[in-house]
């Protein structure tokens, strides 16, 4: 019988700063870095072309690396607007056992712009080996009535098969690419957070609606990267800081956001339930 691993999340966390991660000897221990595995313009022709369905089609596919681990990452832009709520379902192919897959649900509205799967560390990706994420959109909340579904193959160039992550050969210099480069700058925030200090008190933004949120829920909010779309809110947790670093990303139609969390490990529970609870509402108010 398939066994089949469900994560409800109303936002997919990518990858907490753990101090205990080794560190690939190609690259720095504080640096993301994204591997895109969709075909673009200018891209190996060979790798997975960008798909569409009936409400969404693929804008970024790939895989970003962190230390010593890697991870799906998937943005897909909403083309069609929903006349009610629906409700989806992520199936990630699981290179350690293909009929284990990770699952995660979800749901659309009339003001969703698009919707980004992330999900890591993952073990036992190959180099130059494709693999499926499937996203199911249902009419039903209990998800039997299956009205649109999106495939999407995603190359990966890195290999995590050992103890020690390997990036293919030659892909050094397509990260130094301007196009690299931009995606580097987009997804580049974890490790600000490792080195952060919480502000004493609150640190206004040209915003007001995410400052709000944090003070509805005890955190502190520090808006002054807010001109390049980043901003920061955290408490003081039991063993130290806890942080949620989050950052706008603008798409031809709307925007997506991305956030990275930061806590020490005996407060990491804390760290995922406050990083889900802020973000919940910042989506809502957003909408």
């Amino acid at each position: 019988m398939k066994r089949i691993i469900l994560l409800t999340l109303l936002i997919v966390v990518f990858f907490g700063c753990q101090s205990h991660m080794r560190t690939s000897k190609n690259y720095p221990a504080n640096e993301i870095r994204f591997f895109s595995g969709v075909y673009k313009k200018g891209d190996n022709i060979t790798e997975p072309k960008p798909v569409r369905s009936k409400y969404f089609r693929t804008y970024q596919g790939g895989f970003k690396v962190y230390r010593n681990t890697a991870g799906y990452r998937l943005v897909l832009e909403a083309i069609k607007t929903p006349r009610k709520k629906l409700f989806t379902k992520s199936i990630i192919e699981n290179p350690e056992d293909i009929n284990s897959p990770i699952v995660y649900t979800g749901y659309i509205d009339t003001k969703t712009k698009s919707i980004t799967i992330e999900h890591g560390p993952v073990k036992n990706l190959q180099i130059y080996k494709d693999y499926k994420i499937d996203v199911i959109t249902y009419e039903d909340e209990l998800r039997t009535i299956e009205i649109d579904r999106l495939t999407q193959y995603i190359r990966s160039y890195v290999d995590t098969t050992n103890l020690q992550i390997k990036i293919m050969s030659g892909l050094e210099q397509k990260q130094n690419t301007a196009k690299q480069q931009s995606i580097q700058r987009q997804i580049t925030f974890s490790d600000v957070l490792s080195s952060y200090k919480l502000p004493n008190e609150d640190i206004p933004s040209t915003g007001n609606k995410d400052k709000i949120i944090a003070a509805k829920q005890g955190l502190t909010f520090d808006g002054q990267m807010s001109q390049e779309g980043k901003i920061i809110v955290g408490k003081t947790g039991k063993n130290g800081p806890i942080l949620i670093g989050v950052k706008f990303l603008h798409l031809p139609k709307g925007y997506v956001t991305e956030h990275v969390y930061y806590s020490k490990g005996p407060d990491a529970l804390e760290c995922q339930r406050t990083t889900k609870r802020y973000m919940k509402e910042l989506f809502s108010s957003l909408k």
